[in-house]
C-alpha cells in the first residue's frame, strides 16, 4: 500500500464533498430554503388561479372532461383549504405533501382539462415545499 499524504487532492476532495453534504442536510433539517418563500408565493398563485376557474362555474369543455358540481364542490374546497393553510404559513407535513391532487380528481372521473393540469402542477410544488 502506498502512503497516501496528509494533504492530498483526493483527501481534500473528500473532505470538501463531506462538508458541502453536511451542510445542506443541517439547511434543510432546518426548513431554511433560500427561494421557499419565492415557491410558495407562486404556488398560492396556482391554486387561486384553479380556484377562480371552479368558482366561476364549469364550462361544456369542463363537463366533456368529466366535472360534474359534485366533484367542482369538493375540488373547490380541498383547494380553499389548501389555500388557507398555505397562506397562514401553517408547516405542510409530508403526508399533506404527497397529496396528488390529480389522480383525486381521477376518482371523480375528470380525464383531462386545463384545471387538471394546474392541480398536477399544484401537487408537484407542494411537494418541492417540504
Amino acid at each position: 500500500m502506498v502512503p497516501v499524504p496528509f494533504f492530498s487532492p483526493l483527501l481534500m476532495k473528500s473532505v470538501w464533498i463531506n462538508r458541502l453534504w453536511l451542510g445542506f442536510r443541517e439547511k434543510r433539517s432546518l426548513g431554511y430554503d433560500e427561494g421557499m418563500e419565492d415557491k410558495k408565493e407562486t404556488l398560492l398563485k396556482k391554486i387561486a388561479y384553479v380556484i377562480e376557474k371552479l368558482q366561476s362555474g364549469l364550462t361544456q369543455e369542463d363537463r366533456a372532461n368529466g366535472w360534474t358540481e359534485a366533484s367542482r364542490a369538493a375540488m373547490l374546497e380541498v383547494f380553499q383549504t389548501l389555500e388557507k393553510r398555505l397562506s397562514s404559513g401553517e408547516q405542510i407535513s409530508g403526508e399533506d405533501s404527497n397529496i396528488n391532487l390529480s389522480r383525486g380528481m381521477d376518482s371523480w372521473g375528470i380525464s383531462g382539462g386545463d384545471i387538471l393540469d394546474h392541480a398536477a402542477e399544484i401537487s408537484i410544488e407542494l411537494k418541492k415545499l417540504t
